[in-house]
């Protein structure tokens, strides 16, 4: 059974304040233009120097169309000064396609959606 792919964005209101965008199901190369819109909706709502975490642990697949998406949306994060962080947990179908591509050091990638957070806003996991 193909799971269909769920795309949607949100602001966290930590500071300073996260865009966070979640993908999950099998993301094919026709649903790259809907990450990427909810990607540029989610650094437009986190301010000037925009913070994103894409959170792809609920993803069950992910096209080499999807990573390019992936690619360019941290590229322009960085250059408007921000920052893209991915949560894909070890042995995932996304880490795994991301380090296989070669692209691994292109990308902020996280476990866990709170050590991706904690990273974008500077805090210690800790508590302190």
């Amino acid at each position: 059974m193909v799971r269909r792919a769920n795309i949607y964005s949100a602001l966290l209101p930590e500071s300073p304040p996260v865009g966070v965008v979640v993908a999950g199901g099998e993301l094919e190369a026709e649903r790259s233009g809907e990450l990427e819109a909810n990607l540029e909706r989610a650094a437009n709502l986190s301010g000037s120097r925009p913070r994103v975490v894409l959170d792809l642990s609920r993803a069950t697949f992910m096209d080499v169309e999807v990573l390019h998406a992936l690619r360019g949306a941290g590229r322009a994060l960085e250059g408007a000064s921000g920052a893209l962080a991915v949560v894909a947990g070890e042995g995932s179908w996304a880490r795994r396609l991301i380090r296989l591509s070669g692209y691994g050091d292109e990308f902020h990638l996280f476990a866990s959606f709170e050590e991706a957070t904690a990273w974008l806003t500077g805090r210690s996991l800790s508590g302190g």
